[in-house]
């Protein structure tokens, strides 16, 4: 319909107006009496009346067959449903015939199903007495038409008629199911608790016990009415609802096993006592198992949960035995037979056997053996002073320092401070040795490995013996190896004495042992433990060892004949080609000058050891 003759149409207010106006204008007009009326006048009035009613009635009725005519194939222009009813398209006639029909075939012949999990109610269109407007309805349906796509479901609940109170009383039947009181999830832990976490307990049996709450549920029947009367202005057939449930406060499994259960403690080793410590079992809740457990419980159920032991990452058992389980390097050293010089080195390997150094550790053999004095019980051992051997207390003892710096090099320990001798030493290679002094030179390593490490030192049976405990966690291994350079031989002299000398020197006695000297170089190398093959080479030190002259008696004031033999020297050359190798045998002849008197005061330079025995001539290989 054209959209201006729609808005000319009368409403049904105006249409009621001229009703009223017909009905007043329509009634009879009573004639005037008395002297002044006039013969005749009341019947033309009248006849006047009629004429004039008789029109306006004819205007009103054929205005209002037209109104309604027009109205009742007013179309419905916009996609919409009334009742689940699609009248898109639809006249207002068409709409109102189609709605009746419908609703009274939908709601007059079938109940309502009003469902609630898994119970139901049926509400039978006797008890429900639903009806609906549908004049009303078409009308809001066609004021609110317009073009558009979507279709809109009108909202007609307005329209809707029913018998409330037999609904509720129908409805009323869910609040015994549907009505109940919170109550709050509890927990408590039964069972025995552990005697020890030292080791795993057999006879503990707690538990968590958990039992869950119940819902609180109130069912609201007017909210529940309401979705019922929703239902059928929506033309359904069933309505699903949910009562509003207050559920118990969730369980904080978190919380109740950080206040019950005790953690595992890895085993350490204490820096003070060397012992390990810790290493004990954890017991208590597994959150997780617990909250699986949890999560399939209903309403009212309950639960035990069986508490767990947990291990420790680091067991004592573990740690003892990972702990100096490997022998990182030993070495031993020949001692000779020299009674006071093999006491210091017994007194030496006293001092640092069992010592333990932790990763980051440096160690110091002067502050580990502290001064060599009386008091200790060390003995006075032959040192060399600026070339000439002298007595000092605790001489010897480098070469527990040599056979410890061997061990060093072979563990890959990193080296902090170390000298050489200034003469070859006999009981280990060249570049190999190490010499100490009271409060001058020092030996000194780190631990910069992974695990702590234990020193094993013994002097026995004319040994020396060095050995480093702790974890080898290395795919390679290392040898200490010594490259000789060169060799300085030494002079022969002949001192002039008097025949009555105070020491009883004899023509032709030796009165100091020659040394060789030599130069050499150290080297840490590294070879892969499965292939053997070297992986690395370290250049560890290059060091100079001094020669010392041979030093022959020569009395004079009376004639002698001349040595028959040339005495042996080492020779005068360095050799054409590099030895690869340096000297590992000691010396075969011993010194013949001996250091007679103990000595008062700490000499002014460093004594260097002497070897137990003096080299007579250079290596030859």
């Amino acid at each position: 319909m054209d959209e201006s003759i729609t808005q000319q149409l009368p409403n049904d207010k105006e249409i009621k107006e001229l009703e009223s106006t017909f009905n007043t204008l329509s009634k009879p007009t009573s004639p005037k009496k008395g002297k002044y009326a006039k013969p005749g006048s009341n019947k033309s009035t009248v006849i006047l009346i009629v004429c004039i009613c008789a029109l306006v009635l004819i205007a009103v009725i054929g205005s209002i067959l037209v109104y309604n005519t027009l109205r009742d194939n007013q179309v419905i222009a916009s996609k919409l449903t009334i009742a689940g009813l699609d009248v898109s398209g639809m006249t207002r006639k068409e709409a109102e015939q189609a709605l009746q029909s419908s609703f009274d075939e939908l709601y007059s012949e079938h109940p309502m199903t009003v469902r609630m999990d898994d119970n139901s109610l049926l509400i039978p269109p006797t008890a429900s007495c639903i009806a609906l407007d549908v004049e009303a309805a078409v009308n809001a349906a066609v004021e609110n038409s317009q073009e558009g796509d979507s279709v809109q479901a009108l909202d007609i609940t307005e329209f809707i008629t029913a018998d409330q109170n037999q609904i509720l009383e129908i409805l009323n039947e869910f609040t015994p199911l549907y009505t109940s009181t919170l109550t709050q999830s509890t927990f408590e832990i039964t069972g025995n608790a552990p005697q020890s976490l030292e080791e795993i307990d057999e006879d503990a049996s707690q538990a968590l016990s958990v039992t869950i709450g119940q819902p609180g549920l109130y069912l609201d029947l007017n909210i529940l009415l309401e979705a019922v009367i929703n239902g059928y202005s929506e033309g359904l057939l069933e309505v699903q609802y949910q009562c509003p449930i207050t559920e118990p406060d969730p369980l904080d499994v978190e919380k109740i096993a950080s206040e019950h259960n005790t953690d595992a403690v890895d085993a350490v080793m204490d820096e003070e006592t060397f012992e390990v410590v810790g290493g004990t079992y954890g017991y208590g809740i597994d959150t997780t198992q617990a909250a699986e457990a949890i999560s399939k419980l209903t309403y009212g159920q309950t639960v035990e949960i069986p508490f767990q032991w947990t291990a420790p990452k680091v067991t004592r058992d573990e740690l003892e035995a990972l702990l100096y389980r490997d022998v990182l390097a030993t070495y031993t050293t020949s001692a000779g037979s020299n009674y006071d010089r093999n006491e210091n080195l017994r007194l030496a390997c006293e001092a640092i056997n069992g010592v333990v150094m932790f990763p980051g550790d440096v160690f110091s053999y002067n502050e580990t053996l502290g001064e060599r004095t009386a008091d200790k019980g060390y003995r006075p051992g032959a040192s060399y002073v600026n070339g000439q051997t002298v007595l000092d207390y605790g001489g010897g003892i480098c070469q527990v320092t040599s056979t410890l710096y061997y061990c060093t090099v072979v563990a890959d320990l990193e080296i902090i401070e170390r000298e050489c001798h200034g003469y070859a030493s006999s009981y280990t290679p060249l570049s190999t040795d190490a010499t100490v002094f009271w409060n001058g030179i020092d030996f000194k390593f780190k631990n910069n490995a992974e695990y702590p490490i234990r020193i094993e030192a013994s002097a026995e049976y004319g040994n020396v013996t060095v050995s480093l405990i702790g974890t080898d966690t290395k795919d390679y291994y290392v040898k200490f190896e010594s490259v000789w350079l060169e060799t300085y031989s030494y002079d022969t002299i002949y001192k002039e004495m008097e025949a009555d000398n105070e020491k009883g020197y004899e023509d032709g006695d030796v009165i100091t042992d020659p040394y060789t000297g030599y130069k050499s170089q150290g080297y840490r190398v590294k070879y892969d433990k499965e292939t053997d093959e070297e992986i690395e080479r370290i250049l560890e030190s290059t060091d100079v060892y001094s020669s010392r002259d041979k030093v022959i008696c020569k009395i004079i004031g009376e004639e002698t004949e001349p040595p028959t033999e040339v005495p042996t020297e080492a020779p005068t050359q360095k050799p054409t080609e590099k030895p690869t190798e340096a000297p590992t045998e000691a010396p075969t002849e011993a010194p013949t000058e001996a250091p007679t008197e103990a000595p008062t005061q700490a000499p002014t330079e460093p004594p260097t050891e002497a070897p137990t025995e003096a080299p007579t001539e250079a290596p030859t290989e």
